[in-house]
């Protein structure tokens, strides 16, 4: 029979973060800061080379980054997986996997990292309403509802497959197809939604988004 569409998942409501920062009820595209609940590593304790190695991926200046360099090995194999998933030319807009790495945390309730990727989205897609109505989502309301076809397609199966276990269905898929995606594309769609399944499990247990002060 045929699945029920996928909703968006429940976030955290807590007014403050363990530190006693603004923190976030709701899903935005500003620019928000992480606290890490574990310290990260500080910058003078790197060696030279492994500083420049975190320069290398502008990861010198962010907490989480600094904290994930704990193992800075596993962490540039991190980093060079995301950068060829996302920015490898061909296949799925990058629009679209900025979309996809939305979707997911919006099923896990990632609002740092929906944030990023939803700015992105709507920088490259330019449909900057179109992403901000998947953001306001209400926990428990069907993701693809209001979208496009093709981006009502790519919800349905970046959130089916954000699930544990994962639940897309042949229907989906042929959604995807219908819509123009060749092999290459559908590729590109997984491996974005992967990537954020995983990613958004990550940050959710090592800290909290917050709602930088106002300068000036």
């Amino acid at each position: 029979g045929e699945v029920a569409p996928v909703v968006a998942g429940h976030w955290h409501e807590a007014l403050h973060t363990a530190s006693g920062k603004t923190a976030l009820t709701a899903f935005t595209q500003q620019e928000l800061g992480w606290e890490p609940w574990l310290p990260a590593k500080p910058l003078s304790e790197f060696s030279e080379e492994e500083q420049a190695t975190l320069a290398k991926f502008g990861h010198t200046d962010s907490d989480y980054f600094r904290l994930l360099a704990r193992n800075l090995p596993l962490l540039e194999q991190r980093t060079l997986t995301d950068k060829g998933i996302f920015y490898t030319a061909g296949g799925l807009p990058r629009a679209e996997r900025e979309l996809a790495a939305t979707v997911v945390s919006k099923v896990n309730g990632c609002i740092y990292c929906a944030s990023v990727h939803a700015r992105k989205a709507s920088q490259l897609s330019k449909q900057d309403e179109a992403v901000q109505k998947l953001l306001n989502v209400a926990p428990g309301a069907v993701l693809s509802h209001g979208h496009t076809a093709r981006w009502q397609a790519i919800i349905a199966f970046s959130a089916a497959l954000s699930l544990p276990p994962a639940q897309p269905t042949q229907s989906q898929l042929s959604a995807l197809r219908e819509q123009g995606l060749d092999t290459l594309a559908l590729l590109d769609l997984i491996q974005s939604t992967a990537f954020f399944a995983w990613a958004n499990r990550l940050m959710l247990t090592l800290g909290e988004p917050f709602l930088p002060e106002q300068q000036g």
